[in-house]
């Protein structure tokens, strides 16, 4: 069992540091390769230990400068293809030409002059180290293609499954018998009332309606999340009577923003569930959509305050975890969820890029 669990963690360890390893490796053989040539063909060329080193070395530190930049830069990490190929071989140069013209400079600076070095030989030996480094290009860019490849695979395979996952358990939500048994009963309850019997009834259907769609696109209007929380929301306003009073504040120029579908639906369900509801209080649940510094935020609210952690809150912790999860994978770092306890209410907020 040890053995195994250092075998995944070597593994682990390996596919993190992959580049460090490679650029390392790669860099020792041609500070290799240049110790052998010097000892070889010392009596037609002369180059001196620290000559070699600061080659090697240069190489080292421009390649480890150069796969940062294009990890963290917004604009060359964006770039695929040819495109990040072409940068790639660019950089590297004005690299060889450069830290050639620089050596040089320095050697001759310091009196340290090579007889054998004309200009052709000198540039016969800045083509050789170009050569070097569009073997390390053709390495990197091929191994980091696959990397991204395998990346995007995993991020697919991710998502197809979190959307199976939401659409079970949504779906067993749909049909949980103590959300269809108090429906029900507040239907029957409220039976010598017919206008509100038809109202819920009409929005218990739409509710289960939206819930039993197959649709394959795990995107939609924002419009149609709310309408669908409407429904949801008058069989809860029906059940709870005076006791739940809930309002939606929109902007209508959002609705037509499209995010991942039931988005809204747990913060409303964790706030209904967990809120302020008892048998003498009044629950005050506010949902509001609007534009805030330039990005989407959704909030639903409700009075109350933060229920201790999960354990004696699963249901809260999961969706909250689960809607994190979905966030990441559609969104990356761009989308934000936080739960707040902001005076007397309980704040869920959701923050989104603009589409």
């Amino acid at each position: 069992m040890s053995g195994s669990y250092t075998c995944r963690a070597l593994q682990q360890w390996l596919i993190k540091h992959w580049f460090a390893l490679t650029n390392s490796l790669f860099w020792l053989v041609v500070g290799l390769e240049a110790v052998i040539t010097v000892t070889v063909l010392q009596s037609q060329v002369y180059q001196l230990p620290w000559f070699v080193s600061s080659r090697a070395v240069a190489g080292w530190l421009f390649c480890t400068w150069l796969h940062r930049s294009l990890q963290q830069r917004p604009r060359w990490r964006a770039l695929k293809g040819w495109q990040r190929a072409a940068l790639v071989i660019s950089l590297l140069s004005v690299f060889a030409i450069g830290s050639s013209l620089l050596i040089r400079g320095v050697r001759l600076a310091i009196g340290d002059v090579d007889p054998a070095m004309s200009a052709v030989k000198f540039w016969v030996y800045v083509l050789g180290l170009e050569l070097r480094l569009m073997v390390w290009a053709g390495f990197y860019l091929l191994i980091a293609e696959s990397r991204e490849r395998l990346q995007v695979q995993a991020r697919h395979a991710a998502t197809e499954l979190a959307m199976s996952r939401a659409q079970l358990s949504l779906l067993s939500a749909a049909f949980q018998p103590h959300f269809l048994m108090n429906a029900m009963n507040a239907l029957i309850a409220c039976r010598h009332d017919p206008d509100a019997v038809e109202s819920a009834g009409e929005g218990l259907a739409g509710y289960l309606r939206y819930t039993l769609d197959r649709s394959e696109s795990e995107w939609e209007p924002l419009g149609a999340q709310l309408e669908a929380l409407s429904n949801y929301l008058s069989v809860e306003e029906l059940r709870f009577s005076s006791r739940l009073h809930t309002r939606v504040n929109s902007d209508p120029h959002l609705l037509q923003q499209v995010v991942p579908r039931f988005l809204l639906q747990p913060l409303v369900e964790n706030a209904i569930k967990h809120g302020a509801i008892n048998g003498y209080g009044t629950m005050q649940l506010l949902i509001s959509l609007e534009q805030e510094s330039g990005r989407l935020q959704l909030q639903v609210s409700n009075n109350g305050e933060i229920a201790p952690a999960a354990s004696h809150n699963p249901g809260v912790g999961y969706g909250l975890s689960s809607l994190r999860q979905r966030l990441q994978l559609h969104y990356g770092d761009q989308a934000e969820l936080s739960l707040m306890q902001q005076g007397a209410w309980v704040v869920a907020t959701i923050l989104l890029p603009l589409r």
